[in-house]
């Protein structure tokens, strides 16, 4: 049994505090349970910032890139994940973004096994990324649905 709840990212960012802080507080709880996965990433110090930017360029970059930027005094939080990602093909994974990332987030999962993707963009997709959408709805089996209105009120989330 599944439950599927999205919300806008524009609803999001502009929620209240409270609203905010519960939702980071589902989503901590998702990721101690395993049901939300982070994605992996590559960390870089302030120093190293010539060397992520060129990680970034390499187009087999299929990670988070992080630059670490602390403030004086402070002590670096210590990177411990160095798991790959993968998807269950049976699950449904769900994209809130803008812009046409979410079209870059949807490849990338479907290259990790996923097959079932909900997305709400919040923008359309501009011509390019619009080809690489019907690309991957056609030359792969995957499943995607799209939706353009909003997934949630900022009362009811």
């Amino acid at each position: 049994n599944s439950n599927l709840f999205g919300v806008s990212l524009a609803n999001i960012l502009n929620a209240d505090s409270e609203t905010k802080n519960k939702i980071h507080i589902y989503l901590q709880d998702g990721i101690k349970k395993g049901i939300v996965k982070p994605l992996r990433k590559q960390s870089f110090g302030l120093q190293n910032y010539s060397q992520a930017v060129d990680h970034l360029k390499n187009n087999s970059c299929k990670e988070k890139t992080l630059v670490v930027v602390k403030a004086e005094g402070k002590r670096e939080l210590p990177f411990t994940s160095t798991l790959g990602f993968h998807c269950e093909p049976d699950k449904t994974y769900i994209i809130v973004g803008t812009g046409d990332l979410w079209v870059e987030l949807a490849e990338w999962l479907v290259q990790r096994g996923a097959r079932r993707l909900f997305v709400a963009p919040g923008t359309e997709l501009s011509p390019t990324f619009s080809r690489r959408f019907h690309r991957l709805t056609s030359h792969c089996y995957v499943r995607i649905m799209v939706t353009s209105a909003p997934l949630c009120e900022p009362s009811r989330a």
